[in-house]
């Protein structure tokens, strides 16, 4: 949903009012999904180094 929508759905009479709301709460969306997917492929990298038997810490040479 876009922001004419919220705008339209809210009856706010100009863009600028959930722009100033709703344009800070999608930038903190952004930020979390984008941490969310970092630690998702840590986690699949750590996963798959372990599987192969490559950590060091667990597979010392």
């Amino acid at each position: 949903m876009g922001l004419i929508e919220i705008q339209q759905r809210l009856g706010h009479t100009d863009i600028q009012t959930p722009m100033n709301f709703y344009a800070h709460t999608t930038d903190y969306m952004k930020e979390k999904a984008s941490q969310q997917f970092n630690k998702l492929m840590e986690d699949l990298h750590f996963k798959n180094i372990c599987m192969l038997g490559e950590h060091p810490f667990l597979n010392p040479r």
